[in-house]
């Protein structure tokens, strides 16, 4: 009966440890499965760390961009201005002339009249002599 007693313990003590080894196979692979998911989560923590770099610096680059493109924009705008500017400059100087023509052209027809009128002049005065 001791011996019965015995065996019954040693074969609950031998049930108990495969329990045991079970549940520590079992646990290893849990390590085993969270060691991978720490190094995957430095690994992704890495990453994160890269793609926030590379976000700050294409913020920065776009930041760039746009000062570039509203420069631009003021530059081109200016020069619209200075282009009206000279357009408006060139029709005035072209105004200009038109006047200067049209005044020579004048002067040219009251010389001519003054001409006439002193060869009339002179010629009735020679005509008054004779």
């Amino acid at each position: 009966r001791e011996i019965d007693g015995l065996k019954t313990a040693l074969e609950e003590k031998n049930r108990m440890n495969s329990d045991l080894k079970k549940e520590i196979s079992s646990l290893r692979a849990k390590l085993d499965s969270l060691e991978k998911e720490t190094s995957n989560l430095a690994d992704l923590k890495a990453h994160l760390e890269e793609v926030k770099s590379n976000n700050t610096r294409q913020r920065e680059e776009l930041r760039e961009m746009r000062k570039k493109v509203k420069d631009t924009i003021i530059q081109s705008d200016r020069i619209k201005e200075l282009e009206t500017e000279i357009a408006a400059a060139k029709s005035a100087l072209k105004d200009m002339e038109e006047k200067i023509k049209d005044q020579s052209k004048q002067e040219d027809k009251e010389n001519s009249l003054r001409k006439d009128l002193s060869e009339a002049i002179e010629s009735k005065e020679a005509t008054e002599e004779r």
